[in-house]
């Protein structure tokens, strides 16, 4: 029993036992220390499993997941930005619709009503002719390029008249103009008129009296005789109411020259309103 081996780190046989001092317990002791430091290191074996450090990375993970969380709510701040901007800009594109359309209106309107306005001033311009006609004369048409032959003269240097109220040639009593070539060519001498201009061809009676009032000469007209020339004359008021006869305008066109002068006229007269 006795002799028994002790169990490591039993301290009861170590007692009951004398051994010297130098041999057994050094042998003894360094087991001891053996076992012990095994017991030691078996203790903390468990340790290795301490992935305890393993939490450190939770804190990795969990930074990246507050980033992430972080973005996406930048992301929606930015997207509800956006949402924002683009309603604002479709209400201002609303407004900016409506003003253009009231501006439409507005412009079309005002451009109706002048559309409207010129026709009263045409239907104005219209009428304006009947009183200016109402208040001016009125020729009344008598002759339309009526043929009239003026004979050649009988001698050198006579003269042939002709009066345009009776439409006779060679009294001088009441004529209005005469042919002679006493001086120099062939020509027309209008001398008993109340006025007398030459003119273009076929005027219109207004335009050879305008033409007569603005001459303010009283001097005999004259005029070489040649193929197309036309003049306009008023017959003399003094000598239209001696002969009971009415004032007349007259046109008168040279439309062929003899070869022994004799001239041929086509001539139009129309009647004088009194005023």
């Amino acid at each position: 029993m006795a002799a028994n081996t002790p169990e490591p780190g039993s301290a009861t046989p170590a007692s009951s036992t004398p051994t010297p001092a130098t041999g057994a317990v050094p042998a003894k002791s360094a087991p001891a220390s053996s076992a012990s430091t095994t017991g030691a290191n078996a203790t903390p074996a468990p340790r290795p499993a301490t992935p305890a450090a393993k939490p450190a990375a939770p804190k990795s993970g969990g930074g990246t997941n507050g980033s992430l969380v972080l973005l996406s709510l930048l992301a929606v701040l930015l997207a509800l930005g956006a949402s924002a901007v683009a309603i604002y800009s479709l209400d201002q594109a609303r407004q900016a619709t409506s003003r253009a359309n009231e501006a439409f209106d507005t412009a079309k309107r005002a451009g109706a009503t002048p559309t409207k306005a010129p026709a009263a001033p045409v239907t104005g311009s219209s009428s304006k002719p009947t009183p200016t006609v109402s208040k001016g004369p009125a020729f009344v048409s008598e002759l339309v390029r009526s043929p009239l032959k003026m004979p050649a003269a009988a001698s050198a240097c006579a003269s042939v008249y002709v009066d345009i109220d009776k439409m006779t040639v060679g009294d001088s009593n009441g004529h209005e103009f005469y042919s002679s070539n006493c001086v120099g060519p062939l020509s027309l001498h209008v001398d008993r008129t109340g006025g007398a201009v030459p003119t273009t061809a076929n005027p219109s009676p207004e335009l050879c009296a305008s033409q007569i009032t603005a001459e303010t000469t009283t001097s005999e007209l004259i005029m070489p005789v040649i193929n197309g020339l036309s003049f306009c004359l008023l017959t003399n008021k003094a000598d239209a109411a001696q002969q009971s006869v009415p004032q007349r305008l007259a046109i008168v066109e040279v439309t062929g020259v003899g070869a022994d002068n004799s001239i041929q006229l086509a001539v139009s007269t129309w009647r004088v309103p009194s005023p």
